[in-house]
Parts: C-alpha cells; sequence; structure tokens
C-alpha cells in the first residue's frame, strides 16, 4: 500500500504541487491524469524519493519513504522512468539483470538464482526472444517490455510507471497496459495522458490540475463532462465501447451541446456494432485474429473513499502472479 499524504512541493520558491493527498491499495492500478504541467510526473518522483516534498509524507507499507534504504526500498518499490535508449552495447539479458543489482553484493556477481530471476521476468513479458538483441535497437514497444521485465526482476511489491505508453503505436499501448494491469500482485501507480487508456485500464484515478487534486475516485466518478471540460478546456462527451468508459473531444471553439437521446444511443452503439461486423469478417476469413481489438477486461468496483482522503482500491478478486512464489 502507498499512502500520500498531504504532499507539497515547491521549485524555485514556487509552489508546483500543493495538498496531494490519496492512497493506492494493494493490488490495484491507479492511474495519474492531469494536463501537461499539472505535476503527474513531479508526484511520481516524489513517491520514489528522486524529488522532497517541502511537506507531507509518502508512505509504503506503513513505513515512511525517506526511512526506506538500499535493499529494503528496493524490494518495496520498483520505477520505470521515462526512458531513452543507453548509448553502452547492453544486450536485453543484461539490462534485465539489471534489475537484480540491489540484491547483488559489492564484490559479488550475478547469481544462478539472479539469472533465473531474469530469465523469469522475460518470459512474463513475452520477450524471451529478445534476450540475446542489443537493447538500443529495440522497438518502443519491446524496450517498454524490456524496462517492466527489468522491474519485475527486482521483485518489489510496488511498481511506478512514467508515461509508459509515450511513443507507442494503438496495438502497443494496450498490450502493455494488458501486461501491467495482469500484475495483480503488485499495487501500480501510472502517469497516463491518455484518458481512454486509463479509463479501461486503471482502478481508480488521481486528476491533478494546476499541481492539485481536481478529483480522485474510481473511473465513473473522475470521467465525466462536469470534472473534465473544466480541467482541460473543451468539450467531452462520455459513452462506452468494447466494456469500458470511453470518452470523445471536441475543438476548444465547438459549443457545449448535450447529446440528444438518439445521438446518445448510437454513440454508444457505434463501435460494438463495428466490432461484430469485424467478427463477421473474421469468419469469412477477411481479417487475421491478430488485427482483432484487445479483449475487454472485466468490469470492477471500488470502495468509497474514506472522509479527508482518496482511496486507492481494487475490487475484483486477484489472480496468481508469478512472482508471488518468488522468494526474495
Amino acid at each position: 500500500m502507498i499512502t500520500v499524504d498531504q504532499i507539497r512541493f515547491t521549485y524555485d520558491g514556487r509552489i508546483t504541487l500543493d495538498d496531494i493527498t490519496f492512497r493506492a491499495e494493494p493490488g490495484s492500478t491507479v492511474g495519474l491524469i492531469g494536463p501537461n504541467g499539472s505535476g503527474k510526473s513531479t508526484l511520481l518522483r516524489l513517491i520514489y524519493r528522486a524529488l522532497r516534498p517541502a511537506a507531507g509524507s509518502v508512505v509504503i507499507d506503513h513505513k515512511p519513504v525517506d526511512q526506506l534504504r538500499g535493499r529494503e526500498l528496493a524490494g518495496r518499490l520498483a520505477v520505470v522512468a521515462q526512458e531513452a535508449a543507453p548509448d553502452t552495447p547492453v544486450t536485453v539479458a543484461e539490462t534485465v539483470l539489471l534489475g537484480r543489482s540491489p540484491w547483488v553484493g559489492a564484490f559479488q556477481g550475478y547469481s544462478r538464482a539472479d539469472r533465473i530471476a531474469a530469465a523469469t521476468a522475460l518470459e512474463h513479458v513475452g520477450a524471451r526472444a529478445l534476450a540475446e538483441r542489443r537493447f538500443a535497437t529495440l522497438s518502443g514497444g519491446e524496450r517498454q517490455r524490456v524496462l517492466i521485465a527489468r522491474a519485475l526482476a527486482q521483485r518489489a511489491d510496488h511498481l511506478l510507471l512514467d508515461e509508459p505508453t509515450n511513443h507507442l503505436d494503438i496495438r502497443y499501448q494496450h498490450e502493455l497496459l494488458s501486461l501491467v494491469r495482469g500484475l495483480t500482485a503488485t499495487t501500480t501507480i501510472v502517469v497516463l495522458h491518455e484518458l481512454n487508456l486509463a479509463a479501461r485500464y486503471c482502478d481508480r484515478l488521481v486528476l491533478l490540475d494546476g499541481g492539485r487534486v481536481a478529483a480522485a475516485g474510481t473511473v465513473a466518478e473522475v470521467l465525466t463532462p462536469d470534472i473534465l471540460e473544466p480541467v482541460y478546456g473543451i468539450p467531452v462527451r462520455r459513452t462506452s465501447a468494447f466494456g469500458a468508459i470511453q470518452l470523445l473531444f471536441g475543438p476548444a471553439d465547438e459549443p457545449a451541446v448535450p447529446m440528444s437521446g438518439d445521438t446518445a444511443a448510437t454513440a454508444q452503439t457505434t463501435l460494438p456494432a463495428l466490432d461484430r461486423s469485424n467478427d463477421d469478417q473474421q469468419r469469412r476469413g477477411d481479417v487475421p485474429r491478430s488485427d482483432r481489438a484487445p479483449a475487454s477486461p472485466t468490469s470492477r468496483t471500488a470502495n468509497a473513499p474514506t472522509a479527508g482522503e482518496h482511496e486507492i482500491a481494487r475490487a475484483d478478486s486477484p489472480s496468481p502472479d508469478p512472482r508471488e512464489a518468488a522468494t526474495r
């Protein structure tokens, strides 16, 4: 569990984050969303101690993060920051093995157990075939999978990801977040720009605007036109498609005209109708299986936040995770 309590951060004497409070329950996936410059990445860096707050605290499993040192911090928290290809000619296997570094002594090499942990992590993200490739030669989607594998090899209980879908095409965005969503033994906080991805793959959301929490709660509670339009400054319509909330956006100068009953019904049925047509084409052999849209996850509910605090909770039953049985 990660608890963020009344965090304030200042930069050059200016308050950039103020009174940020929320909680990520064990096994949940929490999305940090908001416009550019709202403080999402800064907040994430405060959580993993790359920055120090001017006030407030971050607590991981009931212990303040600033009291965690070395292996204790590595055992609780893994980070996938916005990546850049390394200049050194390291292989994928070597990159993932770096996730075991916190557990290796100063004058020790990687053990057989470390190499097994790295190989298992690569297998889990579907990247075993990339093991001998140079990391710098990988595509964006492949790199992100490898970086997540490195985090999994660390075998921490909490995972932080900063805009992991940047520069990925639509298919890889869904594949990557589906992978993250499947880590049911891991508490995950992820920074996302794409609200429709947040709607599909997160349990709860924290919406930042101007360095403050504009809204926090379930996906259905946060992703409403009344909340989003003042924050983003554009018209927003909410419908559903493929089993999840779907948002439609208009230009900033577009007048906010409510959907009529017929228009709303059309918006809610058009995409599923196209999906059924795609199924018909597939049965005729016109469309390869790899082109099908990703299956929608099961819907989830979450507990309401307690007074004065935004609880981040997952209510669905967790499925087994390969790392639960691992020995630290």
